[in-house]
This record gives structure tokens, C-alpha cells and sequence, in this order.
């Protein structure tokens, strides 16, 4: 760690883990051999049984292993192989915008309504509109279609959502539960194929969590994000259900956390609404052009966000074959430098927002270390978590309240002393 960025991080005011969350982070065919011994009172006779009993023998075993490899396949491929179906066309949203009659608007919300034992206010009822297309959709389950009205939030907070795309998508989409397919490393617990709308689950899900997960990347996913920066889209997704479907959203340590914690890093670059409109319409420009306006120079900044990119995918041995010689001493001299530079010259040094930077900066640091996960997981015993709200709200709101309670509490304390 730098000497500057330990100047920058020593006041930094995160929450204390406690030891729950301390433990937590810390908890984080038999071979068959057949040996024959000639002997050399075999007769002819008995000479020609045993090798029609040997040809049958090996016969019967290489059929059974035919059917071994056989049901492997199917089993890690075929069980998930979406297939192109027939999909609806029928759409209320034009863009972002809705382009069905006020009358044709109310009985859809009605209907909403008594699905969902809910009043729809005046002001949300074009953010519902999209739930219309879960309650439509015949692919999912009861159960998987309470899952998706959940998203209802999220919608609601993200005035940049393409919603004829989402609701192309929430209209057709399927939920497969099938076996990993051979072809996906085991930490992937589900994907989801915009191309056939189709979410593959490979792993039980009882609480949901893959099937929110992927639900996401339904919303989000479609032919104009699609060449988004892997470690931003996962990143993204995964800090979006965290903030509205967690119970503790700043420990994160399954799913993502370098990702999220590198998305954390844009968002003081920029904004939280700058990384969500690139997010939603599927576009880095959208974040260079923010940072453009302290660099004064878009290249600058695109070459920055390409080389942060290039730093996850060297973490995962993914890099471009003319980019492989790159080291993590290249990589982090093209963004880091230009990252820091924006920060220290939107902010003050006392600026929360300066401060995160700099937490989340430590935190993506540990791609550059071989034990990249181990390492996160020290930074954060050491440092605490960031209590941070970005997308959410709700989550937003709840931690301004938790500090203007613990503002009074010491306020009290001061007056009784």
C-alpha cells in the first residue's frame, strides 16, 4: 500500500466489523483388474469359452461406459441448452417511455393491483407498467414471478432503464434449474442468455439469491449493453442486490467484491447517476465524458477505464493476446494516477466521497497480490466496511437516519457530561 494512500485513508470513518461479521469473514469408477493365469491343461474347448466369455465381458464394459460418457454430456451440457422459442412481441413501452392510452393504463394497473395486493400511487404507475409483463409471462412459476415484482425498487430508482427492452425481456424470459454445463468454470452459479431470454440456475437456490442475481441481468442485459466491461456488468448487478435485497449490504464477500468495489471507485469518480445511465444504456462513453471534464482529454479517460478493465481481466488470465506481456505495474500506472487526479480535484481532503475512493482503491488493490481474495478479506478485518449507500434509495435513507441518530446519541453525551 502507498504511503499517499495511507495519508489519504488514515481518518477514514468506516463502521467498525462486529464479531458476527468478523466471523463470518473469518468462517469465509474404482479401477478393476483381471489377471488370468494360463494353464496349460486348457483344453480347445475350454480355450474358446474363456475368450467368448473375455469378448463379452469387455463388450458389456465398454457399453456401460458409453453410457457413462453419454449421460455426462447430457448431464453438463444438454440439460441447459436454451432453445429459440417463439417470443412475444407485445410491448408497452416505447424507449423509455410508455405508448399505451391513460384508459389502457388503468386497467393494467388495476389488474397489477389485485395481483399484487397493492395500491399503485399516481406517480409510480409507469414503473409498475413493467411488473405487467412478469404477471403476462407464462414461462415463469408463481413463485419466480414474486421473486421479480421484488425488482419493483429497483425500477423505480433508475430513471435511465431502457423499459421496452426490460420488458421485452420480463415478458419471455424462462427459468431453466439444470446442471452446469462442462464448459462453465464451478464458481458460475448461473447465467443468463439474453439471446434466447433464458436464465440457467446450476446450483440449489433456496433463498433466491441466483435467480435475483440473473433476474438482474435480465432487466439490464440486452443486445446494447451487451459489450459492457465484464467486471462492471457483474459488478454492477451484484452491488444492486445488495443494496435492495441483503440484510447486511456492505459485507461483501461472496459474489463479486473486487467488482463491486471497483464500480465503488467509479462512482467517485464520477457520480452514482453517471455509472448507472452507462450502466443502463450500455455505454463507457458515458463515464469518460464525466471524467473528461477534470482531465480535459476523453482519450485520457478512455484509456484509463480500458487499462482498469485490463487489470480484472489479467487478475482472472482473460487479457486480449496482444495485451497478455502487460504487468500489473503498466496497468495500474495508466488508470490510477488519472483516477486519483479527478478525485483530489472534485474533493476536499475531509470529502466522504474522496474517502471511499480511497477505501475501495485499497480494496481493488489486492487483484495485484497473488492471494487477491485471502488479501480482500485482511483489508477488510483491518479497515471495517464502508457503509456507503449508492443506488438504493431506501438503503440511502436508512443510513442518513443511522447517522443522525448516533449524531444525537453523542450530542446527548456531550450535554450530560
Amino acid at each position: 500500500m502507498s504511503s499517499d494512500m495511507n495519508q489519504e485513508f488514515e481518518n477514514i470513518d468506516v463502521e467498525e466489523l462486529t464479531e458476527e461479521d468478523e466471523a463470518i469473514i473469518l468462517g469465509s469408477a474404482d479401477e478393476v483388474s483381471i489377471s488370468l493365469e494360463e494353464d496349460e491343461y486348457f483344453d480347445e474347448e475350454d480355450d474358446k469359452k474363456f475368450k467368448r466369455r473375455g469378448r463379452i465381458f469387455w463388450g458389456v464394459l465398454m457399453f456401460i461406459n458409453a453410457l457413462l460418457i453419454t449421460g455426462l454430456l447430457y448431464m453438463n451440457y444438454f440439460m441447459y441448452n436454451p432453445q429459440e422459442r417463439d417470443l412475444c412481441d407485445d410491448n408497452l413501452f416505447c424507449g423509455k417511455d410508455l405508448s399505451i392510452s391513460s384508459s389502457e393504463l388503468s386497467g393494467i394497473v388495476s389488474s397489477l393491483e389485485n395481483e399484487l395486493g397493492v395500491t399503485i400511487p399516481e406517480e409510480y404507475k409507469d414503473e409498475y407498467a413493467l411488473l405487467y409483463a412478469v404477471m403476462e409471462n407464462n414461462c415463469l412459476t408463481d413463485s419466480e414471478k414474486q421473486v421479480f415484482y421484488n425488482f419493483i425498487d429497483v425500477i423505480k430508482d433508475n430513471p435511465y432503464l431502457d423499459r421496452e427492452e426490460a420488458y421485452r425481456s420480463l415478458r419471455n424470459v424462462d427459468v431453466l434449474y439444470k446442471c452446469r454445463p462442462y464448459m462453465y468454470d464451478k464458481s458460475i452459479q448461473g447465467v443468463y442468455a439474453y439471446k434466447y431470454e433464458s436464465i440457467g440456475i446450476f446450483e440449489k437456490d433456496e433463498d433466491n439469491k441466483i435467480l435475483i442475481h440473473e433476474g438482474l441481468h435480465a432487466i439490464f442485459c440486452n443486445e446494447k449493453t451487451d459489450g459492457l466491461p465484464e467486471y462492471f456488468k457483474e459488478g454492477m448487478t451484484e452491488l444492486l442486490v445488495n443494496e435492495y435485497f441483503e440484510a447486511k449490504p456492505f459485507l461483501e464477500l461472496e459474489n463479486y467484491p473486487l467488482e463491486i468495489a471497483g464500480v465503488k471507485m467509479l462512482c467517485e469518480i464520477t457520480s452514482p447517476e453517471v455509472v448507472l445511465e452507462a450502466f443502463s444504456c450500455g455505454d463507457m462513453d458515458i463515464i469518460a465524458k464525466d471524467m473528461a471534464k477534470i482531465t480535459g482529454d476523453i482519450e485520457v479517460a478512455r484509456e484509463a477505464l480500458k487499462s482498469f478493465e485490463y487489470s480484472f481481466l489479467k487478475n482472472k488470465g482473460e487479457l486480449p493476446d496482444d495485451k497478455k506481456d502487460l504487468t500489473y505495474e503498466q496497468l495500474a500506472n495508466e488508470c490510477i494516477p488519472v483516477f486519483r487526479g479527478i478525485v483530489s480535484a472534485k474533493y476536499e481532503e475531509s470529502d466522504r466521497r474522496r474517502i471511499s475512493y480511497f477505501y475501495n482503491e485499497i480494496l481493488v488493490g489486492n487483484i495485484f497480490y497473488p492471494n487477491t481474495y485471502d488479501s480482500y478479506v485482511d483489508d477488510l478485518v483491518e479497515f471495517g466496511t464502508d457503509h456507503k449507500a449508492y443506488f438504493s434509495s431506501k438503503l440511502k435513507q436508512q443510513v442518513a437516519d443511522k447517522e443522525a441518530m448516533e449524531k444525537l446519541s453523542e450530542k446527548e453525551k456531550t450535554l450530560t457530561k
